[in-house]
Order: structure tokens, then C-alpha cells, then sequence
């Protein structure tokens, strides 16, 4: 397993310091971690996939090592920073693979900015789907302190081994084990209040936001790859994106959850290079099957 330290440097997006990944050649691929990610959730893909394309990824500002957070977040500065950092690695366009909340920051720009996405791999997202009204009113009507108490207590708990699966993993591996072992050293950033600020913004913008009645628009080459048990966001929204994105494909993944490129980083690099072979030929990216299922 690659150390990203070794591997990852850091440049300035509207004054903002940027951890960032750049390595290999070819087709860009641009990968966009979820809410209180790193670059480090795509550790599997950042290690092997260089070898067959340009793998470019970020920390996004407030998250990993780009901190503190100048500007808050909202998907419009995510979007402008992602539109800078493309541009300053000469990257006029990419396929962009999100995750979670990545996956809200690809479908926004898939539909506002398309000219940067060249193809789309969307990973247990969020944003496709319209939560229901009482989720979202309590998200914004429960006090500050009581999420922030809640957030608290998630990272407390996964400092100890037994409570992986609050973070979404399915498998115990040495990936998910270094991801947990980031989410542990949170508790002692000396900038946790601003942090905390900044995921609970970030929470109730995930429940908030919904491009469901947009899917039409998006004329995209899309996969999506979901973890068969993914509890927070289960397989049928995955299955809904799927029917609302034309001509998209599904793999559904088994022995995964909320992050299957970590739960099952080798089937997750190879349907990714499966997918862009077929896009870059201009055949059917999978032709064989709708729903993939190892």
C-alpha cells in the first residue's frame, strides 16, 4: 500500500492550500472523496490505476490535509475549485468518479459544468435521490450542538475495531483499516470545532440537495457502482439513478457498502477499466450485463 505522503503535493485554489494526487498517463480520471473524506478513500485506485491512466484526485477544501476551510462549503465553490484544479494540471476535461457526496459534486457537474466531464462513475451517491421531507426538517431544525454531540460520538466510537460498519465499510482490510485510522486522529485536530461546523453544513446539504428530477437531462456516459450493503443509502436508489440516467450501467457489488472501492478495491479497478475501454472505444461500456454481480 502506497504511502500518499510520498506521493501527493499541494497547490493554492482561491487561497485555499490543496492537497492533491497526479500521477500516470493517459485518459484523466478524477476522483472525488465523500463528506469527511480524504483522497485516502480511493487509496486502492490512486496505487494501481496509474499504470493504465492519468489518476488525478484532491482533497476537497475543509477535508484530509486541505484545512481549515476558508470559504464553507457549498457544491458551487466545490465546483469552482474542481474547474481551477483541472486547469492547472491542463486537464481540459476528465471521467469523474464520486463517492457519496462526491458522487452530489459529479452530478452537479454533470449538469452545470458537463464541459469538464468527459464520463461519470457514480459510487453510492448521494444527490439522485429526494429524501423524505421529515429527514430534512429535522436536519435543519435540530439544534447545531446536538449534530455536532452526534458527529462527536460517530468518530469516538470508531477508534475501536467493532464499530467499523458506522463508517460504511463491509470487509476489514488494510485499506479500510488505514481510513479508520485517519477518522480516529479527528478528535485531535487542534481545528475540530472548525470541522464540526463544516460537516454538519456539509450533512444537511447531502439530505437537502436532489437532482432526481434532472437525471433526463444528463447525456453522459454514467456507471454506477453501489455496495449491495449499503445501509444509509441502499442499493434501490442506486437502482432509481440507474432508470433515470439513460443508457447507464449498474454493478452492484456484493460483500461492500457505503465505500466498495475499499471493500472490494480489485473488482472496483477492474469494472472501472472496463467501463472507460468500452466508453473510449465507442462501443457499449458493458455490453454483457445491467447489474453486475460477482
Amino acid at each position: 500500500m502506497i504511502n500518499l505522503d510520498s506521493h501527493t503535493k499541494f497547490t493554492q485554489i482561491d487561497g485555499q492550500k490543496i492537497r492533491y494526487f497526479d500521477e500516470g498517463e493517459g485518459e484523466p480520471i478524477l476522483f472525488v472523496h465523500g463528506l469527511g473524506g480524504s483522497m485516502s478513500n480511493w487509496l486502492p485506485s490512486l496505487e494501481f490505476l496509474p499504470a493504465h491512466f492519468r489518476v488525478v484526485s484532491l482533497d476537497l477544501p475543509g477535508f484530509g490535509k486541505s484545512r481549515p476551510a476558508l470559504q464553507g462549503i457549498s457544491l458551487g465553490h466545490y465546483e469552482s475549485v474542481i474547474r481551477k484544479f483541472l486547469s492547472s494540471r491542463g486537464i481540459e476535461s476528465a471521467c469523474v468518479v464520486g463517492n457519496s457526496m462526491g458522487g452530489m459534486i459529479t452530478l452537479h457537474l454533470a449538469l452545470y459544468a458537463p464541459e469538464l466531464v468527459e464520463s461519470m462513475v457514480l459510487v453510492d451517491a448521494v444527490g439522485g435521490y429526494q429524501f423524505p421531507a421529515p429527514l430534512r426538517w429535522a436536519m435543519n431544525e435540530i439544534p447545531f450542538d446536538w449534530l455536532r454531540k452526534g458527529v462527536i460520538l460517530q468518530y469516538r466510537l470508531l477508534r475501536h475495531r467493532f464499530a467499523y460498519r458506522l463508517a460504511g465499510f463491509y470487509l476489514f482490510n488494510e485499506y479500510t483499516e488505514n481510513l479508520l485510522a485517519e477518522a480516529g486522529e479527528v478528535l485531535d485536530d487542534p481545528d475540530l470545532e472548525d470541522y464540526l461546523k463544516l460537516y454538519v453544513d456539509g450533512l444537511r446539504m447531502c439530505v437537502e440537495v436532489s437532482y432526481q428530477h434532472r437525471l433526463s437531462e444528463i447525456d453522459i456516459p454514467t456507471l454506477i457502482i453501489w455496495g449491495q450493503h449499503d445501509a444509509g443509502i441502499p442499493l434501490w436508489i442506486g437502482q432509481k439513478l440507474n432508470r433515470g440516467i439513460k443508457g447507464s450501467y449498474l454493478a452492484a457489488f456484493p460483500d461492500a457498502a457505503h465505500v466498495p472501492q475499499l471493500d472490494q478495491p480489485f473488482l472496483f479497478n477492474d469494472t472501472l477499466k472496463r467501463f472507460l475501454r468500452g466508453v473510449g472505444s465507442k462501443s457499449s461500456a458493458m455490453p454483457e450485463e445491467k447489474i453486475r454481480e460477482a
